[in-house]
């Protein structure tokens, strides 16, 4: 009887671990700092989601955006060359991190600020993007999907430097 209940409890230890080890790893990319690290290239640890909102169109196809705050020690620092591709983004192409004002590639972030979105709250905050990528001191890099000279896929990060926060949006069309 003593034996049952203590292979009992190692399978319920078992099973507790597994599923800590399951969540662990299904944590999103937003709140991973490894992620910004190894792949983004920026030393940034990601405090804790401030907003976030998805909406999904079809499978595999939406509009999500997430405020990220963070914090870092001293001045930000980008390595060069980054981002660089992860196992999902192989066909995507990348530009780099840049210094804003995002000038030369207003024409990239219009199926961010043209998306159809009804709700008057989230047209704000994005607007308020669009302060943000015009003021000088800010950052930004991005992968996308191209046809012709119209973007049909974007995943676009935005480091707000004085408000310690990372603006991302995964929009896929």
């Amino acid at each position: 009887m003593e034996m049952e209940k203590l292979k009992l409890r190692k399978n319920r230890l078992f099973s507790l671990l597994a599923s800590l080890v399951i969540l662990m790893g299904c944590s999103p990319q937003t709140m991973d700092a490894e992620f910004y690290k190894h792949y983004l290239g920026v030393d940034i640890l990601p405090l804790k989601e401030v907003f976030s909102y998805k909406e999904e169109s079809a499978p595999g196809e939406g509009f999500s955006y997430t405020i990220i705050q963070y914090k870092n020690e001293g001045k930000l620092d980008f390595k060069k060359g980054y981002p660089i591709k992860d196992e999902y983004k192989q066909n995507w192409k990348v530009s780099e991190w840049k210094e804003t004002p995002a000038i030369d590639n207003e024409k990239d972030f219009d199926i961010i600020f043209k998306y159809s979105i009804n709700d008057k709250k989230i047209r704000t905050k994005i607007d308020e993007i669009k302060d943000i990528m015009k003021k000088k001191g800010n950052y930004y890099c991005y992968y996308y999907k191209k046809s012709s000279d119209y973007v049909e896929s974007i995943n676009l990060y935005i480091i707000d430097v004085e408000a310690k926060t990372l603006h991302v949006f995964n929009i896929e069309t």
